[in-house]
């Protein structure tokens, strides 16, 4: 066993540090699911003059209005929609399975390989109203999460106005350029409209002030103010998977710089190694000492300390391998 010289000790403790921190960040965030499961479930049809429950967070399920009509300024004329998405893809290079193909992309690369792609004319849009209320009450939509994804909206001649050279070719489509939509040719446009509409019923989470739902900010400066398609547990569900999702996404990532730090320390300390025969002792030494530093993380919430307790597991990990030398 050879010695392990300083620049490659100092890169696995980088990468273990690295992945450190940022379950130290991932493990200490506040889960949404949590906070808004202890909202307190209000109705929307009249409102509610509780002076216990103002100033608290709330949640009302109901049914969207507002007394403005939206648009999006150059294909769909306005109505009763409450937020619009504009989608614009454009048939371009593109890659997929290690491959270069020609595709519908929404943000086309500028170049793939050899092929250049032609600058995008039209770019997507997403609109929505000034005022809005969830059964009877405000809403500040300028401060308000929307949903990510709204139901598609169908075009038809009441909803879209021609402009230029696009024209409908489909209760779904917009479309210009030199080829068709079942054929097009490289820097065609097409573009489908998604809208969610008034009369939705959905789930808003806030603080109530007296008539008004409006943001809402815990003691730990956590701010929840979302909008949700459905009722509150549809809300809750969200949140849920949304908060899981990025926790267990983050803990790979950590993995993944623990098991390239011990990498970095079997190469240099037992020469050239072959990894694809130690890749399973790799990937199982690299998850344990991910399960510990989570459970770490999880135990200490000072990372000075984490630090300190980290560097002394490291010490004595050394000290470990040069006894038995």
């Amino acid at each position: 066993m050879r010695s392990l010289p300083r620049w490659s000790a100092l890169i696995a403790g980088l990468l273990i540090g690295l992945a450190s921190w940022l379950l130290f960040i991932n493990e200490g965030r506040v889960d949404p699911n949590r906070v808004a499961s202890s909202a307190v479930n209000i109705g929307s049809e009249r409102f509610n003059l509780d002076p216990a429950v103002d100033g608290r967070l709330v949640s009302a399920t109901g049914s969207l209005s507002s007394p403005y009509a939206l648009g999006d300024s150059l294909f769909i004329r306005p109505g009763n929609y409450i937020a619009i998405i504009r989608k614009v893809e454009m048939f371009s290079w593109g890659s997929r399975e290690a491959k270069t193909v020609k595709l519908w992309q929404e943000y086309p690369p500028s170049t793939v390989d050899r092929f250049v792609n032609p600058r995008k004319k039209l770019s997507s849009g997403f609109y929505k109203v000034k005022e809005l209320k969830v059964g009877v009450y405000d809403v500040d939509a300028t401060m308000l999460g929307f949903p990510a994804k709204f139901p598609s909206l169908q075009l038809n001649a009441a909803k879209v106005k021609e402009l230029g050279s696009f024209r409908q070719v489909s209760a779904r489509y917009l479309f210009t350029g030199q080829g068709t939509i079942n054929k097009p040719q490289i820097g065609d446009l097409r573009v489908s409209y998604f809208a969610l509409p008034m009369g939705t019923t959905v789930t808003v989470f806030g603080k109530l002030s007296n008539k008004m739902i409006a943001p809402y900010l815990d003691q730990n400066n956590y701010r929840l103010y979302r909008l949700f398609l459905g009722d509150r547990h549809d809300g809750l569900r969200q949140l849920r998977g949304e908060f899981r999702l990025s926790v267990w996404v983050v803990r790979l990532v950590a993995w993944l710089l623990v098991c390239l730090g011990l990498v970095v320390v079997l190469e240099l300390m037992a020469g050239n190694i072959k990894f694809p025969a130690l890749y399973r002792q790799i990937l199982l030494a690299g998850f344990g000492l991910t399960v510990l530093l989570v459970w770490l993380t999880n135990w200490i919430r000072n990372f000075w300390l984490l630090l300190i307790v980290l560097c002394l597991l490291a010490g004595g990990t050394v000290y470990y391998l040069r006894r038995r030398r």
